[in-house]
Order: C-alpha cells, then sequence, then structure tokens
C-alpha cells in the first residue's frame, strides 16, 4: 500500500512538473454597440436608406504555450472563428453554428458558440534566428489590409476577418541588430484540375501563396519599417504586390505619433474569375498618448482603388479612451469607449457612412 501510495505521489509530482512549463493566459469582452447606418444604392432608385441598432457582441480567447526548453516552443489559441473573434450578440446565433438552437423548442438566447483552433503553431526562438510554422500570428498592420482585402481595405479587415493569422510559415534573422521577418503565406491550397479539352478554357492551378518582408530600424530616435508582399499565383489568377512603411517619432508634448502608408496594384484581367486590374494606396496618421488616468487613441484611415472604369474612395475614424479600472498580478479589468465612422464612395454604385459608438469591457487573465 505505501509502494502504491509513494507511486501515485511520484506520478502526481511528475506530471506536475511536466504541466508547470505550459502557460495559460486569455481574455473575454462584452461589447454593447450603438450603430447608425446610412447608404445611398445609387442602382436601385430608393434612395437613401438608414438604420439604427443597439446589441451586445460578446467574445473569449485562451492561448496556451508550452515551453519545451532551448527555446522551443508550441502556442496555440482557442476561440470562436467569427470576425475579430467574436460569437456575435446576445440572443443571436453565433457565427459558423448555422443558425441552430439547442433545441427547436429554445429561445433565442439559447445560442451558443464553437471553439476553433484559432493558432496553431511550433517554432524555435533564437537570439539571432527563428522560425513558426502552422496557423501563425501576423500581427495587423495597414498592408495587409490592402494587399488581402482590396474590395475593403478599411474597418481593419486583416484584423477582423482574418483575425490576424494565417496558415504559413515565418522566419526571422538578426541583421545588423535588427530583425528581418520573412512570412510564407498559404492563401489557397487546391487541387489540380483540367477542363474538358473542347471547353476551350486553360489548365488552372489555384494554389497561391504571399511572400511578405518587413524590416525594423531606428534612424534617429525615430523607428521605420519598410514592408513588402507579394503574392505568387499561376497564370490569370489576381497576384498582387504591395510596398509601404510604419513610421514612428519620439514623444512630442506627451504624445506618440506615427504613420503607415503602402501602394499596392494588380495587372492581371481574367473575366471568366472575377479577377481585374487595379491600382490603390492607404494612408493613417496615428496620435495616442496618456490622458488622465487612461490612454486615448485616434487615427484616420484614407484609402482609393481604381479600376479602368472607376474610383473607389474610403475613409475610417478610431478614436478610442481606454481606462483600466483594476489590475494586479493576476490580471487586470478594463473599459474601452470607442468611435468608429467609416464612409464609402463609390461614383454611381453607392454612397455609404456607418457611425457606431460602443463600449468594450475586457477582463484579461
Amino acid at each position: 500500500m505505501k509502494h502504491r501510495i509513494t507511486m501515485i505521489l511520484l506520478t502526481l509530482l511528475t506530471v506536475g512538473v511536466a504541466f508547470s512549463a505550459i502557460d495559460i493566459s486569455g481574455h473575454a469582452r462584452v461589447r454593447p454597440r450603438y450603430d447608425v447606418l446610412d447608404w445611398d444604392p445609387y442602382d436601385d432608385g430608393n434612395g437613401v436608406q438608414s438604420k439604427m441598432d443597439i446589441y451586445y457582441w460578446y467574445r473569449v480567447r485562451l492561448d496556451f504555450k508550452a515551453d519545451i526548453g532551448d527555446n522551443w516552443f508550441f502556442k496555440t489559441s482557442l476561440g470562436h472563428n467569427g470576425p475579430d473573434y467574436f460569437i456575435g450578440k446576445f440572443s443571436s446565433a453565433p457565427y459558423g453554428t448555422g443558425g441552430m438552437a439547442y433545441t427547436k423548442y429554445s429561445m433565442e438566447n439559447s445560442y451558443r458558440a464553437t471553439v476553433d483552433w484559432m493558432e496553431v503553431y511550433f517554432g524555435h526562438s533564437g537570439e539571432k534566428a527563428g522560425f513558426q510554422m502552422g496557423v501563425i500570428p501576423i500581427p495587423h498592420n495597414v498592408m495587409l489590409d490592402i494587399h488581402f482585402y482590396p474590395n475593403m481595405p478599411i474597418d481593419l479587415p486583416w484584423l477582423i476577418w482574418n483575425n490576424s493569422s494565417t496558415g504559413g510559415f515565418s522566419v526571422y534573422h538578426n541583421v545588423f541588430g535588427e530583425k528581418l521577418n520573412t512570412y510564407l503565406t498559404v492563401d489557397k491550397n487546391r487541387t489540380e484540375y483540367s477542363e474538358p479539352a473542347d471547353s476551350g478554357n486553360p489548365e488552372y492551378n489555384y494554389d497561391t501563396y504571399s511572400l511578405g518582408l518587413d524590416y525594423s530600424f531606428n534612424l534617429g530616435g525615430h523607428k521605420i519599417q519598410p514592408v513588402f508582399w507579394k503574392t505568387l499565383a499561376p497564370e490569370n489568377i489576381s497576384a498582387p504586390i504591395t510596398g509601404g512603411v510604419n513610421f514612428s517619432a519620439p514623444k512630442i508634448f506627451g504624445l506618440n505619433l506615427s504613420v503607415s502608408g503602402a501602394f499596392t496594384s494588380q495587372s492581371v484581367e481574367n473575366e471568366n474569375t472575377e479577377t481585374y486590374s487595379y491600382s490603390g494606396w492607404i494612408f493613417r496618421p496615428t496620435a495616442k498618448g496618456k490622458i488622465g488616468p487612461g490612454t486615448f487613441v485616434i487615427w484616420y484611415d484614407m484609402a482609393q482603388l481604381k479600376y479602368d472604369d472607376k474610383t473607389e474612395d474610403y475613409g475610417y475614424l478610431w478614436a478610442h479612451y481606454k481606462w483600466i479600472a483594476h489590475k494586479s498580478y493576476l490580471g487586470e479589468f478594463s473599459v474601452k469607449p470607442t468611435l468608429r465612422i467609416t464612409t464609402i464612395d463609390i461614383p454611381e454604385v453607392k454612397s455609404y457612412q456607418r457611425t457606431t459608438f460602443e463600449i468594450t469591457t475586457e477582463i484579461r487573465f
């Protein structure tokens, strides 16, 4: 009996030691929102249409990191595969559930969300070089917005619609004391096929990839980060190229000022796949600083896409004030009122303005 108890204690101790290298963190949010939308769809002849709504978003995310020694690691994130991880609204079907309630007799507020593997990757993090592979995170910036979402380059599409992650690989290497990051994303992983010989259509392979590079360095107290992205695709498939820079200045009157900008273009024309050539740009000035007990952040996105027969103009204002109401070594609780204004003008197609005011309440642990 003593031997059995000893073995159990040793087993529990071993398991405890093994799991002590796993860090668990996460957060949960509830976001009341007031949403006002006005748009003029020129093609339907009905004039300006408007709607107003008050609703409540919620989300949760759990992050796990396993350290197996010598800078080798595994990381994963559990959440809901909805826009910006949000499950949906109170008393409304969450994204990806097909709108099903628990039973056919259940009320609408019985809807519950699925849990997805949002990030799953492993790698090595050394002083001079490292890599990671799997479903990897790529931090949001405007270059990713306009490169991967040229039809809607504002409203943070890489963060909201891609959850700032993608399947692929990344490698970094220290060059002159700073990190050179390289990314290879697997955008479409398709099976090659060919049309029947009498159809007159060529053979296509729809596998597409994107190659990204960024490098940060300091110059006279200013932080400069050139960014480059190029999609690699077969003939007749959209393959945009995007280049830009993120620029941050030293504090001025207690404010952190930064500017981001990028140009993009795509020259492939293929009506069979609804692919059209375009060129465009995006520009974002940002200011943030400490005001009272919290932090104020404001930025404005300006973007334009030009096609052969039309020009699309976009604008997006974001302003928030974040106040940390409670903070300890175990976590924090914060409140963040936010104003967001989106404008879109496409001549002869639509004029669109959306204004949202929301209060994000968040607990981190």
